[in-house]
């Protein structure tokens, strides 16, 4: 598939390859979305840097035109595949579904139901330890410093692989 005849559009100005390099980089950043990697994200950037490189030569207002349907192209990929169809890749079967259900260390939003729950300190916490936080045993730092075993605390904020705890009020 090719934008080059797009060239046919405006024959006497020449502006129809940067606008076909900018319209393709456009599709390859929309396709970054669903493709693992970053090259073929960059690929578009570049070429729609190009396109819009090719289209300052031609004047200001060719280039203005191209940059705001550029910058344009990527807010509309941005809000219809982050904000719309944001698991569009895992429906298509495309996706690299990441879970970290056994990690040895598990992200930090495995544990954000913790969030603002107290817990007791199972161990000395020196700045770190475990607590337990309903009914889960959970890695544990303080933000006040040391804490004592049997301390009661409350989860202020996750981190990966445990949260972060300070003394119960």
């Amino acid at each position: 598939m090719t934008l080059l005849p797009l060239a046919a559009l405006f024959p006497e100005s020449g502006f129809g390859v940067p606008l076909a390099l900018v319209l393709a980089g456009l599709i390859l950043i929309g396709a970054e979305f669903l493709l693992p990697g970053a090259i073929v994200g960059t690929l578009g950037a570049l070429l729609g840097l190009v396109g819009l490189a090719l289209a300052a030569s031609h004047g200001l207002g060719e280039f203005l035109a191209l940059a705001a349907i550029f910058v344009t192209g990527i807010g509309v990929e941005l809000l219809v595949f982050r904000r719309l169809v944001p698991d569009l890749a895992a429906r298509l079967g495309i996706a690299n579904p990441t879970v970290d259900t056994g990690a040895a260390v598990p992200g930090a939003g495995a544990f954000a139901a913790l969030v603002g729950r107290e817990g007791v300190a199972l161990t000395a916490l020196s700045p770190t330890g475990s607590v337990e936080v309903a009914g889960r045993r959970v890695e544990a730092t303080s933000a006040d410093g040391f804490l004592d075993k049997g301390t009661t605390v409350t989860v202020a904020d996750t981190l990966p692989g445990g949260v972060l705890v300070r003394r119960a009020r």
